[in-house]
């Protein structure tokens, strides 16, 4: 079907007026104040360093102040703040704080054009409605336009920023990634109506397939989870009709090509330096649509206008749209309405999130269905109009789209602009820079306190450099909290009964370590200072007398100073206890993130031993004192006098475990095995080894992403306390992965650099591959000419 020219009229006037109402009406978040959210301080500090890597050339770096270290964007979608980043050096003239102008323009600017996207998305649905008698006249459009603009306001001010609902979600919570991400849903859902409704035409499907591909391909590289969503719509797009099947067929191959780049290292490396992280399904989807009971609604009407009548605009609308004959009757719209029915019954389901463990935030979903919702409802109005006969009934229609835009503006004032932060939290990071911490600090969650305090562990963490002009690293932060070093970081911390802010996992299987060990954990990860509420300070200060607490406000600053502080390099003097792991599958394996965890918790090893991941090169051999093989065919444990052998299969899980903490459940069947069948007396008899004379001396270089090294003795064993990842490459020694997920390093000379670089692995050039010939297939992928 050959499309209509865009043609400028009464529809678009009022789309584009309301556009910039919404500018205005949302300009108060226009600000370089730094908001009180949950996660957006974590991303413009993130976006900060971004910048610094860009005026290198380089995007995928490793980020020191993360964790105590951890490969930024790996695991996460980098376009939003890729484009904030480039957006920023744009504004350096207009803003002595580029970056959080840059954020709050992007943001400013997606929720003002939102209706723009829902539109693009609609639009398709008004013209499938012709064969049945109705024309797509000015009068429909302005309606549809109309109802475009009653459901964005009606949407970007629904009030549940946690589960990611209306214009809170993104300021509030913090999702800045879903801004972008709603808006490339809504091009990639109009993009396939459109594509529907080509059939027949081969130049047509190539030309869709080459767009949806690389809608989708932005989608995947901005926001894993909505790019989930989408999937699950082309799949119910690709059983609607047969005669695309093949457009949504290669679009979807071809963006997995053209991210691979990006997908594939992350495939890789996420079982091994990260765990799976879900969220229990909740939040109810009729609840947010129609926020109003059944019973309230009487009092609702009755009282009006002391309450908002824009839900019962929605429930009059959705009952209708049942009742329409050309709305059951429309492909598109019957293929929506079966999209918004099964993703209700899916993503709103704990079955599906205990058999299908993506590790994602499953009530998440229900915003995205919320946006499928209203381009379903869009034509609505231009629906009834054509179906009523009577000028009385069609100029109640054109009030009602009217009233139903003020309603929402009424009852939704502008959002308030930013004040940033309190003054107790200004006078904390005045006294972190008069103080100068040595090491690292670490924030607990501050629970019990004011709002902006039970946001501190994102918000005062992303402020501590920026506001204090220090290089002050803290191992909290945003990004993949499920990760490897954060969860050995808050492990400790909730130990010590700190409150830790995001720590689902491993609930059931908590560290429970004497208050000295877990001190001396924090203090061998470069922890100096600790930050806490006045509560767990004094907890803290009665764990052990030789902690230093002074009271900021209602802060406590607890110097660890009676501790050992540990360097960022120094040798390792404990046993080496090399892991060999000959376990084929899940059922028999051991990866090495469980038996870190499991040394880390058990009292008996904990901080006794050092453990050494090694693989079948024995590259390892002569760095390590005792052996702990995991092999599932050995018979015997005790072949030679340094090696344990273990051989671990799990046990058979139960199908109505009814539990949706799938990494805690195959934890626990590893633990478990592991206390009954492992001989630590064996493991701790090893000798120590010797310490060194010399005192090694580290340097990190976030610009070049080369770690230098310096005085050390040839052949000794280091632990560096950065977190390993695969992709530290060095031609100066060896490196292995060590305890709390550490770097080992062995060096050939009295100096050594470590780099970090991605293309180097196969991860990286086989993904830089894929891509490439995906480039190549979506350039010779163009249309066909017609006859």
């Amino acid at each position: 079907m050959k499309q209509p020219p865009l043609k400028i009229g009464l529809a678009q006037i009022i789309l584009a007026a309301f556009c910039l109402a919404l500018s205005y009406y949302f300009r108060p978040l226009l600000s370089t104040v730094l908001p009180l959210s949950t996660d957006l301080p974590g991303h413009v500090a993130l976006i900060e360093r971004l910048r610094e890597q860009l005026l290198h050339g380089r995007l995928l770096f490793y980020d020191t102040a993360w964790f105590g270290g951890w490969p930024a964007y790996q695991f996460y979608g980098f376009i939003p703040h890729l484009l904030a980043a480039l957006l920023s050096f744009a504004l350096e003239n207009f803003s002595a704080d580029p970056v959080m102008l840059s954020v709050s323009t992007i943001i400013w600017i997606g929720l003002a054009l939102f209706p723009a996207s829902l539109w693009f998305a609609s639009r398709p649905l008004l013209r499938q409605l012709n064969p049945f008698g109705y024309e797509a006249d000015t009068t429909s459009k302005t309606l549809l336009s109309a109802q475009v603009c009653f459901l964005s306001i009606w949407f970007l001010n629904l009030n549940y920023p946690s589960v990611g609902f209306g214009w809170r979600a993104i300021v509030d919570a913090g999702l800045f990634s879903q801004i972008i991400a709603w808006h490339l849903l809504l091009v990639f859902t109009g993009t396939a109506l459109r594509a529907l409704q080509s059939l027949g035409d081969g130049r047509n499907k190539a030309r869709y397939a080459r767009k949806l591909a690389l809608i989708f391909a932005f989608l995947i590289l901005t926001h894993p989870l909505s790019a989930i969503f989408a999937a699950f719509l082309t799949a119910v797009l690709w059983f609607s009709e047969s005669s695309t099947r093949r457009v949504f067929e290669g679009a979807t191959v071809l963006a997995l090509l053209l991210c691979s780049f990006w997908i594939i290292p992350l495939l890789c490396t996420s079982s091994d330096y990260t765990w799976t992280h879900i969220h229990q399904p909740g939040g109810d989807i009729l609840s947010a649509l129609f926020s109003y009971s059944i019973l309230e609604i009487p009092e609702v009407i009755r009282t009006f206008p002391k309450f908002d009548l824009t839900p019962l605009l929605i429930l009059l609308f959705s009952l209708s749209s049942l009742a329409l004959r050309s709305y059951l009757q429309s492909r598109s719209i019957s293929t929506l309405r079966i999209s918004f029915l099964l993703g209700a019954l899916l993503f709103s389901s704990h079955w599906l999130a205990e058999g299908i463990p993506l590790g994602v935030h499953y009530y998440r979903f229900l915003p995205l269905l919320t946006l499928l919702f209203c381009i379903y409802l869009a034509p609505i109005l231009a629906a009834l109009y054509a179906a009523s006969s009577s000028s009385a009934a069609r100029s109640g229609l054109l009030t009602l789209a009217i009233v139903g835009i003020l309603t929402s503006f009424t009852w939704n004032p502008s959002p308030a602009a930013g004040n940033g932060i309190s003054s107790e939290a200004r006078a904390l990071l005045e006294k972190l820079k008069s103080n100068k911490p040595a090491g690292r600090v670490a924030f607990s969650s501050l629970q019990g306190s004011s709002f902006e305090n039970r946001i501190s562990p994102h918000l005062l963490p992303a402020l501590v450099s920026r506001e204090t002009g220090l290089s002050i690293e803290t191992p909290n932060g945003l990004f993949i909290q499920s990760s490897q070093p954060c969860l050995l970081f808050g492990s400790i911390m909730q130990s010590l009964g700190l409150q830790v802010y995001t720590l689902p996992i491993m609930e059931e299987h908590p560290l429970e370590l004497l208050p000295s060990r877990s001190l001396e954990l924090l203090t061998s990860l470069g922890v100096s200072t600790l930050i806490t509420n006045q509560e767990e300070g004094l907890k803290l200060a009665a764990l052990d007398p030789r902690i230093e607490l002074t009271t900021n406000g209602p802060f406590s600053i607890a110097a660890l100073s009676g501790h050992t502080k540990k360097s960022m390099i120094e040798a390792v003097t404990k046993p080496v206890i090399g892991f060999l792991d000959n376990g084929r599958g899940s059922s028999t394996r051991i990866p090495f993130k469980y038996l870190d965890y499991y040394f880390a918790s058990d009292p008996e090893l904990s901080g006794k031993v050092e453990l050494l991941a090694v693989d079948t090169s024995g590259a390892a051999s002569r760095y390590v004192d005792h052996w702990l093989i995991n092999d599932p065919d050995v018979v015997s444990y005790d072949r030679a006098r340094n090696e344990s052998y273990i051989s671990f299969h799990a046990a058979e899980s139960n199908p109505f475990s009814n539990s949706l903490d799938v990494e805690g459940e195959r934890y626990g069947s590893i633990s478990m095995y592991l206390s009954r069948n492992l001989d630590k007396n064996r493991l701790l008899t090893t000798a120590a080894r010797q310490p060194t004379t010399q005192i090694p001396s580290i340097a990190f270089n976030s610009t070049a992403q080369e770690m230098t090294l310096s005085n050390l003795e040839p052949g000794k064993l280091y632990r560096i306390n950065y977190a390993h990842f695969p992709y530290w490459s060095t031609r100066d020694g060896r490196l292995f992965r060590g305890s709390l997920d550490r770097i080992l390093f062995v060096s050939n000379g009295e100096e050594a650099s470590i780099r970090f670089s991605r293309i180097a692995h196969f991860h990286g050039w086989l993904g830089a591959l894929l891509t490439g010939l995906g480039a190549i297939v979506f350039l010779v992928l163009k249309p066909r000419k017609s006859n």
